[in-house]
């Protein structure tokens, strides 16, 4: 009996759909295009508003929110002292430092005690040698290193002259 309700009650809905559906006419040519027309003009009365104040007021204050920052950054640092001279007066005594050089200095009068008047001649020379080296690396690094070499050597040639001697 149960089984018998509910066969009938789902014939009765799937009839109420396919009256639904057979009650719904097939829209005509002319009511597309009313309904296009109806859609295009709408389209074009929401481009004729202005969209989106919100934005705009957005950026209005994301202007004014940079502006305070600017002035507050701009209020920080003209407050602060110069640095950049005395970081230069302390490089300045760096290089004065490392200038004299106090080891050659020791080593030179190490060897004067020991009698090596010759020594303190000899070491003005190294320096002319290491400024002649560095003149030739800065160069280098100017004009740059150019591979060719001074003579040409026959590698193949070698070889098998190499390769022969090996079997012969």
């Amino acid at each position: 009996m149960d089984l018998l309700i509910l066969i009938i009650t789902i014939a009765v809905a799937v009839l109420k759909s396919k009256q639904k559906n057979a009650k719904k006419k097939p829209a005509t040519v002319a009511q597309i295009n009313k309904n296009a027309q109806k859609r295009q003009q709408q389209q074009m009365q929401n481009r004729s508003k202005p969209q989106n104040l919100g934005g705009v007021q957005q950026q209005a204050a994301d202007i004014n929110r940079q502006r305070e920052l600017k002035q507050r950054l701009e209020q920080k640092y003209r407050n602060k002292p110069d640095l950049a001279g005395t970081i230069l007066d302390r490089a300045v005594g760096n290089v004065a430092e490392e200038a004299k050089d106090e080891l050659k200095i020791t080593d030179a009068k190490h060897h004067m005690a020991a009698g090596g008047s010759m020594q303190k001649k000899n070491m003005d020379t190294p320096q002319v040698n290491e400024r002649v080296l560095i003149d030739k690396v800065y160069d280098l690094m100017v004009t740059g290193y150019s591979g060719n070499m001074q003579f040409e050597r026959d590698f193949l040639a070698e070889g098998m002259d190499m390769l022969n001697r090996i079997q012969g």
